[in-house]
């Protein structure tokens, strides 16, 4: 199980966080799998909420043997509150390294 909690920035500014639940769902011999997620992105107008199947890769970070994305992914959107209430459409991630994923959020209200 992987536990997620991360700042999310528009360029250099904050603009909120999330926070998920990752369960590994597969692995195989190369140290490669998926992991089904559920994740909440908290932002100033409301919450929108994520759901998908995302590869994974075992990699020592900082001395720690971690899961990491281990290729690009989508999930969809499942729900929101406030502005994001009707919200609808996916997130593309799209690792940088083993430390930062760029996200692009594809939102339809």
């Amino acid at each position: 199980m992987l536990i997620l909690s991360e700042d999310l920035f528009l360029s250099d500014v904050k603009i909120g966080h999330n926070g998920g639940v990752c369960t590994v769902t597969a692995t195989r011999p190369d140290g490669t799998g998926d992991a089904q997620c559920n994740i909440t992105s908290v932002l100033s107008d409301g919450d929108i909420a994520f759901q998908g199947l995302f590869p994974v890769a075992a990699r020592q970070v900082g001395g720690v043997t971690r899961a990491v994305p281990a290729g690009d992914f989508e999930a969809a959107i499942t729900g929101g509150t406030g502005r994001y209430r009707t919200a609808r459409g996916f997130m593309h991630g799209h690792p940088v390294d083993d430390r930062t994923t760029r996200v692009e959020v594809h939102v339809i209200r």
